[in-house]
């Protein structure tokens, strides 16, 4: 027997609301919960929390973990591939990591437009040439 995960076994176990005319609403299953944000952040959490046992079981493993950490780069690589082709593969997926953590640094620091209270540019900031 198949062993549900808290999501499944939430969204199967709380009772579908009923609408107006008094029967069960079962247009969507994340009308069980406040909105369709809280079905997407129960998932997150719940697949972070998968993630974490598994790089937790790598942790006493330090073979398993470099086996793991080859696999992720052979596929990050084969769909950076796919996009820019073979030869550029490793440059790209190089500058995308790079990016990503300059960009979330930006974000925990304050420093992006979004975090710092700026507000974001538009086409009509950029100047024009006359």
């Amino acid at each position: 027997m198949a062993t549900l995960s808290p999501v499944e076994l939430m969204l199967i176990t709380r009772p579908l609301p009923r609408s107006s005319a008094g029967r069960r609403d079962t247009r969507a299953p994340y009308r069980q919960l406040a909105g369709k944000d809280s079905l997407l952040t129960a998932v997150a959490t719940e697949s972070w929390e998968r993630i974490g046992g598994q790089v937790q079981a790598l942790r006493s493993d330090p073979a398993a973990a470099v086996r793991a950490a080859r696999r992720f780069e052979d596929e990050f690589l084969a769909v950076v591939a796919d996009l820019v082709g073979e030869r550029n593969a490793r440059h790209c997926g190089a500058l995308l990591l790079t990016s990503a953590h300059g960009i979330a640094g930006m974000e925990v620091s304050g420093h992006s437009a979004q975090t710092s209270g700026a507000p974001p540019p538009t086409s009509s900031s950029t100047p024009s040439s006359a």
